[in-house]
């Protein structure tokens, strides 16, 4: 036939190879899009998943060493205990306790064994005796003066009051007339009752938190993640940025601008849970792991940052999804470069 005759069938001919080309890419597009999107939902579930099991292994095993230390200083105490309420017939001797208790357990930062006022009537109204570990050097000496009435401080009034052993929130304490530390402490202190029952004093052994402080903040699970410790109150012990130690609580940026997540997790660290929170964290969009530290009624809690843990597969994610865009271009692209 003649050519202008077959012009309108060779016209159709290609019309319907695009059409049919166009339906082909849809469907692939359809077919790929499916695939992916399966893929990187399943990806990202266990991306999650393994980040939780990371987070929270790490956080646990934090946990067991600050335990560990904890645990050494109720039980230097437990075992010296006695010694006191069996030699209060000799109020010089409690120098000589509270100085072993740091020389048996060097990890220690002080030791106070301290009296009701006037219980010996010879020492006069004061009578603690106090041992100071120094850098590996032991000092004692006897606390008490009008300026550092001592059994007016938490350290001796809560196990007073409690009548059982407590831990109190970390603090700086400051006796401008004798030997003190000037480390920020926590004291683990306990009552001492005499044979009859009644109440004699208080014994309680220190530890630095700037130990507690190296060995949370250690924790680095992600290179942007950061640890935290509060206290009973929500106080900061433990942070990253030092100008919120002591003068921040979790709950201070609810203050300005109420926030329900953020109130929820301070509330459960305070309760002592362990869990996982996913909100906003100090501006950014985090994973928050937490857990109590045994009885002190403090928390911590190991802050990554949701870019952090899902860097790699958002990166791996962009890479496919230009490829495929790619490909696909180049599919709709190819039939037409065909006569």
């Amino acid at each position: 036939p003649p050519r202008s005759t077959l012009f309108p069938y060779t016209t159709l001919f290609r019309s319907v190879r695009r059409r049919l080309s166009l339906l082909i890419v849809l469907i692939a597009t359809i077919i790929f899009v499916a695939a992916l999107g399966f893929m990187f939902v399943e990806s990202r579930k266990a991306v999650r998943e393994e980040a939780i099991s990371s987070a929270t292994e790490t956080l646990d095993n934090t946990v067991m060493r600050v335990n560990s230390l904890l645990d050494r200083v109720v039980i230097a105490t437990d075992n010296f205990e006695w010694l006191p309420v069996r030699h209060l017939n000799a109020p010089d001797s409690m120098f000589t306790y509270s100085a072993r208790i740091l020389k048996c357990n060097p990890d220690l930062n002080g030791c106070s064994i301290s009296f009701e006022p006037d219980l010996f009537k010879d020492k006069g109204r004061y009578f603690s005796a106090y041992s100071y570990n120094n850098h590996g050097t032991i000092e004692t000496t006897q606390e008490g003066n009008e300026q550092y009435e001592y059994f007016y401080f938490d350290w001796y009034q809560m196990a007073k009051l409690l009548d059982y052993p407590v831990w109190t929130e970390p603090f700086v304490d400051y006796n401008p007339e004798a030997v003190y530390t000037k480390e920020v402490i926590a004291s683990y202190c306990k009552p001492l009752r005499d044979n009859d029952g009644n109440y004699v004093g208080t014994i309680s052994t220190d530890i630095s938190l700037e130990w507690l402080s190296k060995t949370i903040s250690e924790v680095k699970p992600y290179p942007n993640s950061y640890s935290i410790m509060i206290g009973a109150g929500g106080t900061f012990f433990v942070h990253p940025d030092s100008t919120k130690l002591f003068n921040e609580t979790i709950f201070t940026p609810t203050l300005e601008k109420p926030d329900t997540a953020l109130t929820a997790l301070g509330h459960a660290m305070q309760r002592g849970e362990t869990g996982m929170r996913q909100l906003m964290f100090e501006g950014q969009d985090c994973y928050v792991f937490y857990k109590a530290l045994g009885s002190t009624g403090w928390s911590v809690a190991i802050v990554c940052p949701e870019s952090d843990i899902f860097g790699g597969y958002n990166r791996l994610y962009r890479i496919v999804i230009a490829i495929v865009i790619l490909g696909l271009i180049v599919m709709l692209l190819r039939p037409d470069r065909q006569r």
